[in-house]
């Protein structure tokens, strides 16, 4: 998806135009507006003639509603590619609808969605199938990581190996006996304490 291609559209409609003004609205050189004018030509997003002479006008005519493929093309990406690819695209001058439409379909992929009653939900993609949700069963790292955002642990290790806690509040180690202090009114999966 070119930038450029997709400001252009957003900016000139089809009829009589500059190079120059096309060139200042892209941030180029004349020169180089008309190289990529020709190369879009040649793509069949759009027909330029050029006006020769002193008075002649140039004439552009877009071929192609250039927004609409390119959100059929993010779409694809948003599905098919890594996120952080095609995240970098949502910041292009999107209208309004079609916005909401792509950052609606890149959070669904992403795993967050908010419903138009304002109520907030996670979706959590799955990619590999899983057979059970019980702790002991986590066989992979994708059932595990998985089962850990379901379940409370005792504690959690952080990315630098240290130990944080989660249901138990401290704890004392001996050489042969862990003890650990649970936090007040820690419900079993029952709803026991």
């Amino acid at each position: 998806m070119n930038e450029y291609l997709f400001t252009l559209w957003k900016s000139v409609e089809s009829g009589p135009v500059r190079v120059e003004d096309m060139a200042q609205i892209l941030h180029l050189s004349p020169k180089q507006t008309a190289r990529y004018v020709k190369t879009w030509e040649r793509e069949g997003w759009l027909s330029f003639t050029s006006g020769r002479g002193r008075g002649n006008v140039s004439k552009l005519t877009w071929l192609k509603n250039v927004e609409e493929v390119y959100e059929q093309e993010l779409t694809t990406m948003i599905e098919e590619e890594p996120i952080e690819k095609s995240s970098k695209y949502l910041l292009m001058d999107w209208s309004p609808e079609r916005k909401t439409r792509l950052l609606n379909h890149f959070q669904s992929k992403f795993g967050f969605k908010q419903t138009v009653y304002e109520i907030d939900q996670l979706i959590i993609p799955r990619k590999y199938p899983f057979h059970s949700l019980h702790p002991l069963d986590a066989v992979h790292l994708h059932l595990a990581n998985l089962v850990a955002t379901v379940y409370n642990r005792l504690v959690a290790i952080d990315e630098r190996g240290g130990v944080e806690p989660e249901i138990a509040h401290s704890w004392n180690m001996t050489p042969t006996r862990l003890r650990l202090y649970l936090k007040k009114d820690v419900k079993f999966h029952d709803g026991s304490i």
